[in-house]
């Protein structure tokens, strides 16, 4: 008689993996348009809490077009429009719905921007120059003072 041997191997456990973060905003078909040029076709995204999202391209893929859809200023020239959902959770708010207000938007979502200034040598270093802080506080008559604020490279970030 010959015994069989058999080997028991313990059942493989798949690795534990961290629990996907609570979604923060989640875009749904979105689309954008200068006038008739149609700048983004159907993005959809979402974008989680606690998690670093990183958009990368070339210039000019849309990644700025993108982003400024978040805080609607696109809204602040004409002939743009918009297509598809931005919702901003937990309260399930679309940013891009007709009765949300874009002031109140750029005040939860604000945006810096940076861009290059002459120097004597080629380009010096980039400095954020203006926020969306300066666009919703404009709306408010406050205009002057954050423009102060955002325009000296040192104290925009104060």
């Amino acid at each position: 008689m010959s015994a069989q041997i058999e080997s028991i191997k313990p059942e493989a456990t798949p690795p534990e993996r961290a629990a996907t973060p609570a979604a923060k905003a989640e875009v749904k078909g979105l689309n954008f348009f200068y006038g008739g040029y149609q700048a983004l076709k159907r993005i959809d995204m979402v974008v989680h809490e606690k998690m670093v999202t990183a958009l990368i391209g070339p210039s000019g893929c849309g990644k700025s077009t993108f982003l400024r859809c978040f805080n609607r200023m696109h809204d602040l020239y004409p002939g743009n429009r918009y297509e598809g959902r931005i919702v901003l959770y937990p309260d399930n708010t679309d940013l891009l719905s007709r009765g949300v207000d874009p002031i109140e938007v750029r005040m939860r979502i604000s945006m810096v921007f940076r861009s290059r200034t002459r120097s004597r040598s080629r380009y010096s270093r980039t400095w954020p120059t203006a926020c969306a802080c300066a666009a919703s506080a404009s709306a408010a008559s406050s205009r002057r003072r954050w423009s102060r604020r955002c325009a000296t490279p040192r104290s925009g970030m104060r």
